[in-house]
């Protein structure tokens, strides 16, 4: 069994397996940007953004080739309602194309496995 950064993979079953931390709601100033709102979210939930480092590099292991973080992030959000028997996980839509962006500047090796879009700024 190897244990990587809050993630158990066990060598029999090649299960991925997910520890989690509570979900938090920032605050911020109504008129605030995306980007702004999306930093404060982020910085109040610095483990979503290793957990879903830790899929995508499952999913690259296991044969996929180019995945979307909106779908890292869907699979993570059931997750976390399976196990900790909670629906407080949310990420924004707005946010995904910031946690890909994210996502391959902390984890360079991510940029091949994931697509990106354009970001629109509002």
């Amino acid at each position: 069994m190897t244990t990587i950064e809050n993630a158990t993979v066990t060598s029999e079953s090649t299960q991925l397996v997910l520890d989690f931390a509570p979900m938090v709601t920032p605050a911020y100033e109504p008129e605030a940007s995306i980007q702004a709102r999306y930093e404060a979210w982020r910085d109040a939930n610095p483990w979503v953004l290793q957990k879903l480092a830790q899929l995508l590099d499952d999913w690259s292991r296991h044969g996929s080739k180019r995945v979307g973080v909106k779908a890292a992030a869907e699979w993570l959000r059931m997750e976390y309602a399976h196990h900790l028997q909670s629906q407080d996980f949310a990420v924004n839509n707005s946010y995904t194309s910031r946690l890909a962006r994210d996502l391959i500047k902390a984890y360079p090796h991510l940029a091949a496995v994931i697509e990106t879009r354009e970001l629109r700024v509002a």
